[in-house]
């Protein structure tokens, strides 16, 4: 009986947790058990506090998790990870009237040159060594420029293995994009 009470008192005090916010319009709650059950991913145990930052950060960045702009991950014992997706960078800087666009692409090593390739796509004789991108400011005489290093990045996973210019390339509109737009997407990071 004990611990069914302790279970109804754990159940109240989380409903009481709920966090409401407002992000494009639509009504976005979360609480503990919500993050906990829906939105982490991994095989860890979150805990508390980590809850409690991804929630924060969550409702101050206006990040609607269950849309996919922000997720929790935990594996094992390893720290708890806030990645914001690419399309919630991608959303901020289209909201901002001085936003005039981007342009990206891989950097490559093609008989013995780099080259700066426009999109992802590559030979099966060039290496892959990195990403760009170009942010575009209509309050800018020049654009925010961003070079990454392939080797920075790659964590050898399944993705990165399946689609390394893919990922390289997100990278650097990501990065691009946060320089360009520090006031509003400076203190957001995307894995």
């Amino acid at each position: 009986m004990e611990n069914q009470k302790d279970g109804l008192v754990k159940k109240q005090q989380d409903e009481k947790a709920v966090v409401e916010y407002e992000v494009a319009g639509q009504l976005v709650k979360l609480s503990y058990q919500i993050v906990r059950d829906f939105l982490t991913k991994g095989t860890g145990n979150v805990s508390d506090q980590d809850l409690t930052q991804f929630i924060s950060i969550c409702k101050y960045n206006q990040l609607n998790p269950f849309l996919n702009e922000a997720y929790l991950i935990k594996f094992g014992t390893s720290p708890a990870q806030m990645i914001v997706s690419k399309e919630a960078f991608f959303k901020r800087a289209d909201a901002n009237e001085n936003y005039d666009g981007i342009r990206a692409g891989i950097i490559v090593i093609r008989d013995g040159k780099d080259i700066e390739l426009e999109g992802c796509f590559y030979l099966p004789t060039d290496t892959l060594v990195g990403g760009w991108a170009m942010v575009y400011r209509g309050d800018r005489k020049f654009p925010v420029v961003s070079r990454v290093c392939l080797s920075e990045y790659d964590k050898k996973q399944s993705t990165w293995n399946e689609k390394p210019s893919t990922m390289i390339c997100k990278i650097a509109k990501v990065q691009a994009l946060r320089e360009a737009f520090p006031a509003q997407l400076g203190a957001l990071y995307t894995k």
